[in-house]
């Protein structure tokens, strides 16, 4: 039972552990901890424990009012709030009845006063969420009167939820025969409950806003996969198209430094980057490696290319104007990649070739459909700069 073992459990033939119990002394420790709640809230309202012993497990109090508006609010919660409610409220009297005692102490010593006891509520209880520490610590201010309607209204509730016959009104002989009237001065208590429901409120919410962003997140999967199919279909077409140029012998020639449009009104690309013009992403058909200064003055010149970008980023909110630098580094990487062979045996420079290809492609759409956030674009041109200090370093 200390490790939170259900004593109304069922096993396959439907029989609890009390049922099952040969022991007098295992089935009466069965019958108090299955009680141990509701005969201390009991006890504290009416100073009687029930008899187990005679199946009295119930002793409802009288109460002014059996149908209240706050008892109604307590029903409707759910088994696990309203455990997480019965813990409190145990907790606080609890509290409660060690103060009483700390301030009946009759013996002081003599010239001295006694002190009082702590703060006048539940510390806050570091395990527990703050919203449920705020319920504690309002269970404290509840005068008596009150904090007992709510410790009466969870013992009727226990009673409707424990036990599947209706509870014995005869228990006690004060009980009245009819319903009393609520009177207009009935304070509304259950403080806690409304924290509860607004914690639920506010769970539920965040809920929605999750699952709203896990469907725009779903929509932005698929149109990225349609992206892909596309740009893969294209690099089908223009690997035929350098199959069917690299069969016939050509001189390669690196092509020149030439400036894109750089005006700030220019458009997103009508197509993906593989399909531009195709003598900028082709590659050397000669299998000699470049030399070591052509390498640093590409490179040199696609790291200016980034720097401008990201110079750009820094002193420009114009997203729009993001395409044209974008297009000026894809220039300055094919004709950093035009100078190496086509089938290389050093690994190093065959991933910094395609990760420098692959970043381009990236930036250049990114820079494409920007529209607030510049972050993805930043990235891109991190990667790429990345990309380009991996391949210099093998000429250095």
């Amino acid at each position: 039972m200390i490790y939170g073992a259900d004593a109304h459990l069922l096993d396959s033939k439907g029989n609890t552990p009390l049922n099952l119990s040969a022991s007098d002394e295992i089935k009466d420790r069965l019958v108090s901890c299955m009680y141990e709640v509701t005969d201390r809230f009991i006890h504290y309202l009416t100073g009687f424990t029930p008899d187990h012993a005679n199946n009295q497990h119930y002793i409802l109090p009288h109460t002014q009012c059996n149908k209240t508006e706050a008892r109604h609010k307590l029903m409707k919660l759910s088994n696990n709030l309203l455990e997480d409610l019965v813990m409190d409220v145990y907790d606080e009297l609890d509290r409660r009845e060690i103060e009483t005692l700390w301030q009946s102490h009759s013996s002081p010593p003599v010239g001295y006063e006694l002190a009082p006891l702590g703060v006048p509520f539940l510390p806050v209880n570091r395990s527990l969420s703050s919203m449920r520490n705020q319920g504690r610590q309002k269970l404290g201010r509840l005068n008596k009167e009150d904090f007992n309607t709510l410790v009466t209204d969870i013992v009727y509730i226990a009673v409707q939820r424990g036990s599947p016959d209706k509870p014995n009104r005869k228990l006690m002989d004060d009980e009245p025969l009819y319903d009393s009237v609520a009177s207009d001065e009935e304070q509304q208590i259950t403080p806690t409950s409304n924290v509860i429901t607004n914690k639920q409120s506010q769970l539920e919410t965040q809920l929605m806003v999750s699952e709203a962003h896990i469907a725009h997140l779903n929509d932005e999967i698929a149109r990225l996969k349609a992206q892909v199919q596309q740009v893969e279909l294209e690099n089908e077409t223009l690997k035929a198209a350098l199959n069917a140029r690299n069969s016939a012998p050509m001189s390669h020639a690196p092509p020149p430094e030439t400036e894109p449009v750089t005006d700030g009104s220019w458009a997103s690309p009508q197509r993906p980057a593989s399909m531009y013009n195709v003598s900028l992403n082709t590659q050397s058909t000669s299998t000699r490696m470049p030399q070591s200064e052509e390498v640093v003055r590409r490179t040199d010149q696609v790291t200016k290319r980034i720097q401008e970008l990201a110079a750009h980023m820094r002193s420009s909110d114009k997203c729009h104007s993001f395409v044209p630098h974008a297009e000026r580094i894809r220039i300055a990487v094919c004709e950093l990649t035009a100078i190496f062979p086509q089938n290389t045996n050093n690994d190093l420079i065959r991933h910094a070739l395609r990760s420098l290809n692959t970043s381009t492609v990236r930036l250049q759409a990114e820079c494409a459909q920007l529209e607030g956030s510049a972050e993805r674009v930043r990235s891109c041109a991190y990667n790429m700069a990345k990309a380009n200090k991996q391949l210099l370093t093998q000429f250095q």
